[in-house]
């Protein structure tokens, strides 16, 4: 488990290993507009 290791980044859901080698991010895109909304004014 990824967490295990490491602290969870918010927007961030994983991590994959491409077939060249390089590690990619898994970005949750619901989560990071969550974490951008704004509070709206009454």
């Amino acid at each position: 488990n990824i967490e295990n290791n490491y602290r969870r980044i918010g927007g961030v859901s994983g991590a994959t290993i491409l077939g060249d080698g390089r590690v990619a991010l898994i970005v949750d895109i619901g989560g990071l507009v969550r974490s951008l909304r704004v509070p709206q004014a009454a």
